[in-house]
Protein backbone atom coordinates (compact mmCIF):
# COMPACT_ATOMS: atom_id res chain seq x y z
CA UNK A 1 0.00 0.00 0.00
CA UNK A 2 1.48 3.32 -0.54
CA UNK A 3 1.01 6.19 1.87
CA UNK A 4 1.45 9.66 1.70
CA UNK A 5 1.91 12.77 4.18
CA UNK A 6 1.53 16.30 2.55
CA UNK A 7 3.34 19.41 4.25
CA UNK A 8 3.38 23.25 4.11
CA UNK A 9 7.27 24.44 2.82
CA UNK A 10 8.20 25.65 6.46
CA UNK A 11 7.72 22.19 7.74
CA UNK A 12 9.47 20.23 5.80
CA UNK A 13 12.84 20.57 7.28
CA UNK A 14 11.38 19.63 10.38
CA UNK A 15 9.34 16.97 9.58
CA UNK A 16 12.88 15.16 7.44
CA UNK A 17 14.64 16.15 10.62
CA UNK A 18 11.88 14.84 13.35
CA UNK A 19 9.76 12.74 11.70
CA UNK A 20 6.24 13.40 11.60
CA UNK A 21 5.71 13.91 15.69
CA UNK A 22 2.67 16.66 16.14
CA UNK A 23 -0.48 15.19 14.12
CA UNK A 24 -3.15 15.08 16.56
CA UNK A 25 -7.48 14.75 15.89
CA UNK A 26 -9.78 17.22 16.89
CA UNK A 27 -12.77 15.67 19.53
CA UNK A 28 -15.69 16.99 21.28
CA UNK A 29 -14.84 17.25 25.27
CA UNK A 30 -18.37 18.28 26.73
CA UNK A 31 -18.69 21.98 24.76
CA UNK A 32 -15.11 22.48 23.98
CA UNK A 33 -13.17 20.89 20.86
CA UNK A 34 -9.88 18.88 22.39
CA UNK A 35 -7.20 17.02 20.72
CA UNK A 36 -6.33 13.35 20.30
CA UNK A 37 -2.24 13.80 20.10
CA UNK A 38 0.24 11.17 18.38
CA UNK A 39 -2.37 10.54 15.39
CA UNK A 40 -0.06 11.11 12.18
CA UNK A 41 -2.85 11.76 9.22
CA UNK A 42 -1.53 10.30 6.09
CA UNK A 43 -3.51 9.30 2.77
CA UNK A 44 -3.38 6.64 0.12
CA UNK A 45 -4.67 9.02 -2.92
CA UNK A 46 -1.02 10.31 -3.74
CA UNK A 47 -2.81 13.16 -5.87
CA UNK A 48 -1.51 17.01 -5.20
CA UNK A 49 -5.38 18.08 -5.59
CA UNK A 50 -6.47 17.52 -1.62
CA UNK A 51 -9.93 18.39 -1.57
CA UNK A 52 -8.92 19.28 2.30
CA UNK A 53 -6.05 21.89 1.16
CA UNK A 54 -7.11 25.61 1.50
CA UNK A 55 -10.85 24.70 2.79
CA UNK A 56 -10.18 26.47 6.60
CA UNK A 57 -8.37 29.59 7.30
CA UNK A 58 -4.84 28.19 6.84
CA UNK A 59 -3.70 30.45 4.12
CA UNK A 60 -1.04 28.56 2.76
CA UNK A 61 -0.23 25.22 0.63
CA UNK A 62 -0.54 22.17 3.15
CA UNK A 63 0.10 19.85 -0.49
CA UNK A 64 3.23 21.91 -1.61
CA UNK A 65 5.03 18.81 -0.44
CA UNK A 66 4.11 14.95 -0.58
CA UNK A 67 5.85 12.85 1.35
CA UNK A 68 6.35 8.68 1.16
CA UNK A 69 6.09 7.28 4.04
CA UNK A 70 6.90 3.15 4.26
CA UNK A 71 5.85 1.77 7.78
CA UNK A 72 8.35 -1.05 8.56
CA UNK A 73 5.67 -4.44 8.29
CA UNK A 74 5.76 -4.90 12.11
CA UNK A 75 4.29 -1.31 13.00
CA UNK A 76 1.41 -1.66 10.57
CA UNK A 77 -1.12 -2.74 13.51
CA UNK A 78 -0.58 0.95 14.48
CA UNK A 79 -1.97 2.25 10.70
CA UNK A 80 -5.51 2.43 11.06
CA UNK A 81 -8.52 3.93 8.71
CA UNK A 82 -10.16 6.83 9.98
CA UNK A 83 -13.30 5.09 10.00
CA UNK A 84 -11.75 2.39 12.69
CA UNK A 85 -10.39 5.71 14.57
CA UNK A 86 -13.87 7.28 14.22
CA UNK A 87 -15.80 4.14 15.85
CA UNK A 88 -13.57 3.50 18.21
CA UNK A 89 -13.75 7.60 19.40
CA UNK A 90 -17.12 7.37 19.57
CA UNK A 91 -17.68 4.13 21.68
CA UNK A 92 -15.12 5.74 23.92
CA UNK A 93 -16.51 9.29 24.09
CA UNK A 94 -19.69 9.10 22.58
CA UNK A 95 -21.39 9.37 19.44
CA UNK A 96 -21.23 13.27 19.09
CA UNK A 97 -16.94 13.32 19.78
CA UNK A 98 -15.99 13.16 16.05
CA UNK A 99 -15.95 17.55 15.03
CA UNK A 100 -18.88 18.12 13.04
CA UNK A 101 -18.13 18.06 9.37
CA UNK A 102 -14.57 16.76 9.98
CA UNK A 103 -15.56 13.50 7.76
CA UNK A 104 -18.21 15.22 5.17
CA UNK A 105 -17.43 13.41 1.89
CA UNK A 106 -18.09 16.95 0.27
CA UNK A 107 -15.19 18.32 2.47
CA UNK A 108 -12.76 14.96 2.20
CA UNK A 109 -12.53 12.28 0.75
CA UNK A 110 -12.35 10.12 4.62
CA UNK A 111 -11.76 6.78 2.73
CA UNK A 112 -8.63 7.52 1.77
CA UNK A 113 -7.51 8.43 5.02
CA UNK A 114 -4.74 6.70 7.80
CA UNK A 115 -3.68 7.49 10.70
CA UNK A 116 -0.72 5.97 12.37
CA UNK A 117 -1.03 6.10 16.19
CA UNK A 118 2.50 7.47 17.28
CA UNK A 119 5.73 8.51 15.45
CA UNK A 120 6.02 8.21 12.12
CA UNK A 121 10.34 7.83 11.93
CA UNK A 122 12.40 10.28 9.88
CA UNK A 123 13.87 6.67 8.02
CA UNK A 124 10.01 6.03 7.15
CA UNK A 125 10.20 9.21 5.26
CA UNK A 126 10.92 8.20 1.06
CA UNK A 127 11.09 10.29 -1.77
CA UNK A 128 9.99 13.78 -1.32
CA UNK A 129 8.16 15.29 -4.46
CA UNK A 130 7.42 19.08 -4.68
CA UNK A 131 3.97 20.13 -5.87
CA UNK A 132 4.76 20.36 -10.09
CA UNK A 133 4.92 24.03 -10.74
CA UNK A 134 5.34 24.69 -7.23
CA UNK A 135 2.82 25.84 -4.23
CA UNK A 136 -0.45 26.73 -4.94
CA UNK A 137 -0.31 30.58 -5.69
CA UNK A 138 -3.90 31.42 -4.86
CA UNK A 139 -3.20 30.35 -1.18
CA UNK A 140 0.38 32.05 -1.21
CA UNK A 141 -0.98 34.84 -2.35
CA UNK A 142 -3.62 35.11 0.12
CA UNK A 143 -1.03 34.49 2.49
CA UNK A 144 0.93 37.48 1.87
CA UNK A 145 -2.26 39.45 1.03
CA UNK A 146 -3.72 38.87 5.17
CA UNK A 147 0.29 39.02 6.49
CA UNK A 148 0.29 42.90 4.79
CA UNK A 149 -2.70 43.96 6.56
CA UNK A 150 -1.94 42.50 9.99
Amino acid sequence: MNLYHFCAPQFLEGIQKYGLVLGSTPVVVGDKIGFMQGTQWLTIDGSFDQSWNGRVSIKYDRCAYRLDIHIPEDKMERLWTWSRLKGELQVQCGADCIVEGFDDPAFCRAEDWRIYLGIIQPSWIGEVVPRPGGPNSDLVVANERDASHS
